[in-house]
């Protein structure tokens, strides 16, 4: 699928998985949800965050050259099936990690690395997973991938540079943390931030797995450019197919162009004015 090869519409298949402790049975299972997808007739298959070992499970014992494996494992089936495959795994550095959204298939490799750590809801990220610093967007044609992580998903301004810098398609990859407004809070920011760029923003999750009780939301979701959802799966495993049409994404930008304002203001420092009242 070369740029000069893609179609005007773009079709996506999320394949929400559950992973589990062992990562050799988690390595299966995604070579199997990449098949599924192609054969779904998806140009694009999207993977969950920590597909090779889910949050709440001890890092430490993963094999030092794992990533390596899973990157040729996952390069060689996406070549094959003649897709692209976005999966969230782990790469070791030194005595840390990088979480990492690998994007591979179709002569390509590339690699983004979280930006914004999950240190929130008492749990801690940066204990063990070293911060990327740099964005990543895909051009496929008339179609501009931007990519994010989970987390990444409450800092707008990540979004918006990579909106800002051609994106049309907002990929994200998560595994989100359960408890009390959670779904509320996944809904919300994936509709947020589609409306910030005016952008499709396709979110696969961890499906929910009982042994690892405080992860797995699922509810993968694909947003339209104008905050509409257009389709969300639960809770269990299971697969969602999208078609995204470029003509939505410029309809909404000609209608509402929040983009151009906001690359005009970036010019702009804007001064800040503080007035204090009277006590009470």
């Amino acid at each position: 699928m070369s740029a000069s090869s893609m179609p005007s519409s773009l079709t996506i298949a999320l394949e929400q998985i559950a992973a589990e402790a062992s990562w050799e049975h988690n390595l299966e299972h995604c070579l199997q949800a990449l098949r599924r997808g192609a054969q779904a007739g998806a140009h694009i298959v999207v993977l969950p965050e920590a597909c090779m070992r889910p949050f709440g499970t001890d890092l430490q014992d993963l094999p030092s050259n794992l990533d390596s494996e899973w990157q040729k494992a996952l390069q060689g089936c996406a070549e094959d099936l003649g897709i692209v495959a976005i999966v969230g795994i782990f790469r070791r550095k030194g005595a840390s990690f990088t979480n990492t959204l690998l994007v591979t298939g179709q002569d390509l490799l590339a690699t983004y690395d979280k930006r914004h750590l999950y240190d929130a809801f008492g749990y801690e990220e940066s204990r063990l997973i070293t911060r990327g610093k740099d964005c990543l967007l895909l051009s496929l044609g008339s179609f501009c991938l931007g990519f994010a992580l989970c987390y990444d998903l409450r800092f707008p301004e990540h979004f918006l540079t990579l909106a800002l810098h051609g994106a049309n398609v907002l990929i994200v990859a998560a595994d989100w943390g359960l408890g009390p407004g959670k779904l509320e809070q996944w809904r919300l920011l994936t509709r947020a931030r589609a409306l910030d760029c005016t952008a499709y923003l396709v979110a696969c999750g961890q499906a929910k797995n009982p042994q690892i009780p405080a992860f797995g939301l699922g509810h993968s979701l694909c947003v339209a450019p104008n905050g509409e959802i257009i389709d969300e799966l639960g809770e269990a495993e299971g697969e969602l197919v999208v078609q995204l049409d470029l003509a939505c994404v410029r309809k909404v930008r000609e209608h509402v162009p929040v983009l151009t304002l906001n690359q005009k203001l970036r010019a702009e420092v804007p001064r800040v004015q503080t007035v204090f009242g009277r006590k009470h």
